[in-house]
């Protein structure tokens, strides 16, 4: 799940709180050590706790972690991990209403924390940044309050998955895309640096790519729009050959979204010829006035778009190490294919198909591999910045 989904969700889980009932005081219902790539604390709550600090202390190392007015339904004391870098758990209440956790370490951690929003619950995922040992979930416990005494369990870890990148070839079958003056047809230039993006991501450790058509087939707009949501996309990257009236135009472009309209003449052009639809993805809002569904999917796209233009600006910088840019920095256009508000996007122009040296690139397999290079450089380092939680390259962080 994306961060844009996870605060969207985050929001429709205030806006129902708020509608409903007036806010209560949250319960610890149950609290696992997960040892990963690193290590982990899962905090179970019936609910998020109005206030959450988290902070170490040293000599000795402990994790502290408090919880405004919370409470606990289980008593912690006793229950020691004689192995890894968690020794001990133990908890106590401040002014009668306010719920502090004390984690003792063995080493002293850095940590990192977030909450996950669900149905009726909400999990804060501690992570302690101290290297995680899979073979001691046996001795993790989760303590939940199914009887009067404490149930200790063994825990299975929630495995660490891939980013998953989608790569999308821009037209085919039918619809051949520009044409250049040597009858070059911008669908198989797509396609071509498309395949050498996915080669090259498919041997970077830690992703996963996945091609929209992986060869000259026609795809509609909304198909490839449903096919990035199956595909679980974590980046999206749409593969272009700029065309435009002016034979002079030269150099490699970056798109992200835009909510207010294209950034330039040149961007309202193209998004004037690619079909530009108003699509928002596929997110549940049921129950809402159309109104709030509009705020909420706004807001979501705006996280969204602060994502993309940052992944644009870096695959734009590695685009300018390899020749000429068109722009110097991101532009923005109304394209149907960026249109998922969660799921971080770009569109690449590779180069101008419409001028003929630039055409002649296009059909070099060195370019194509060149642009190709630059793509996968720009989407690595940004996946090291920015990479979503739960993955290879998050926990690497």
């Amino acid at each position: 799940m994306t961060p844009a989904t996870l605060a969207l969700r985050c929001l429709l889980l205030v806006v129902s709180l708020c509608a409903a009932v007036p806010a209560t005081a949250a319960t610890l219902q149950g609290l696992r050590v997960v040892h990963q790539e690193t290590v982990q604390l899962y905090l179970d709550l019936d609910q998020t706790p109005v206030d959450t600090r988290v902070f170490t202390l040293a000599n000795p190392s402990r994790l502290v972690i408090d919880l405004a007015e919370s409470s606990i339904n289980t008593d912690l004391s006793g229950h020691d991990f004689p192995k890894g870098a968690v020794s001990r758990v133990r908890h106590g209440v401040q002014d009668g209403q306010h719920l502090r956790i004390v984690a003792d370490l063995r080493g002293q951690a850095v940590p990192e924390w977030r909450y996950l929003q669900r149905k009726n619950s909400s999990r804060l995922i501690v992570d302690l940044g101290l290297p995680g040992n899979p073979e001691l979930n046996a001795l993790s416990s989760q303590i939940t309050h199914t009887e009067p005494n404490a149930v200790v369990r063994a825990v299975v870890s929630e495995p660490l998955r891939d980013v998953v990148v989608v790569i999308d070839a821009g037209h085919g079958g039918k619809d051949p895309g520009a044409t250049g003056r040597r009858k070059t047809k911008e669908k198989d230039v797509n396609l071509a640096i498309a395949r050498l993006l996915y080669r090259r991501l498919d041997a970077q450790p830690g992703i996963t790519p996945r091609l929209i058509r992986h060869e000259d087939v026609f795809v509609p707009l909304r198909e490839r729009l449903e096919l990035t949501r199956k595909m679980e996309a974590d980046v999206f990257v749409s593969i272009h050959a700029d065309a435009v009236p002016h034979k002079r135009a030269s150099g490699s472009s970056v798109y992200a979204l835009s909510l207010t309209g294209a950034s330039s003449e040149t961007a309202q052009w193209l998004v004037d010829n690619e079909h530009s639809q108003e699509l928002f993805g596929e997110v549940t809002l049921d129950g809402l006035s159309a109104d709030l569904k509009e705020t909420l999917l706004e807001l979501a796209q705006h996280n969204t778009l602060e994502d993309s233009i940052h992944l644009g600006g870096i695959v734009l910088r590695e685009l300018s190490a390899i020749g000429k840019v068109h722009k110097p920095t991101v532009e923005s256009g109304n394209f149907a294919v960026l249109k998922s508000p969660d799921i971080p996007s770009i569109l690449v122009e590779t180069a101008f198909i419409s001028n003929p040296s630039e055409e002649a690139k296009l059909n070099k397999r060195g370019f194509q591999d060149a642009v190709a290079r630059a793509i996968q450089t720009g989407i690595v380092r940004y996946l090291y910045e920015r990479a979503p939680p739960g993955t290879r390259l998050a926990a690497r962080q």
